[in-house]
């Protein structure tokens, strides 16, 4: 429950926007930030050349934890930010 609340803070201070937009479609950070958590913890994958993003993510995870974590949420919301709001 805490992540949940420091990521909905985040996301209303860094893109209000998208936040609002959630807010009036009735789209709660439940609805798709806990299988994200989740897939952090439970995920596994097929090590391939193509997954060096994937590994780069996990090591920037296990270094500076949560607040990485969400860095990079925010920043996908920051790149999709226009189809979100459509």
């Amino acid at each position: 429950k805490v992540k949940l609340y420091q990521f909905e803070r985040l996301l209303s201070i860094f893109h209000p926007e998208i936040s609002d937009h959630f807010k009036r479609q009735g789209i709660t950070s439940e609805c798709y930030i806990v299988s994200w958590i989740i897939t952090v913890f439970a995920s596994s994958y097929q090590y391939t050349q193509e997954s060096y993003f994937i590994d780069l993510l996990w090591e920037r995870f296990i270094i500076w934890g949560w607040r990485e974590f969400f860095r990079f949420v925010l920043a996908l919301f920051s790149i999709y930010k226009d189809k979100i709001i459509e």
